[in-house]
């Protein structure tokens, strides 16, 4: 079980808004982890959306650069705890105020 502490690089900006477009044009019913996690870049289900993303390569493939961006993932995905939580972040918002402007925390 892999436990990531640390930012693991799996885009671009562009590349992850081009699987973004892909993951959120699957069917919400029949892979609705995908979508959520598409839609939102945050699961708490990241086994479930692992097995949704390798399902929709195989039925929906995606062009090569986003199928890059997914076996990115699917290789953060393999072996991650499946209690988990992913979270993709452009590294601009602070943690600890919310801005998004990548500023300082202010005291």
């Amino acid at each position: 079980m892999k436990k990531f502490q640390k930012k693991i690089d799996v885009a671009t900006t562009t590349g992850w808004s081009d699987f973004q477009d892909w993951a959120t044009a699957v069917d919400p019913t029949v892979s609705p982890a995908l979508y959520d996690f598409g839609e939102d870049a945050f699961t708490e289900e990241p086994a479930e959306v692992a097995k949704e993303l390798r399902k929709a390569l195989v039925s929906d493939p995606p062009p090569a650069p986003v199928a890059s961006v997914a076996k990115g993932l699917l290789a953060v995905l393999d072996g991650s705890a499946s209690d988990g939580v992913l979270v993709i972040s452009d590294d601009t918002s602070d943690v600890e105020t919310g801005d998004d402007d990548g500023s300082p925390p202010q005291p």
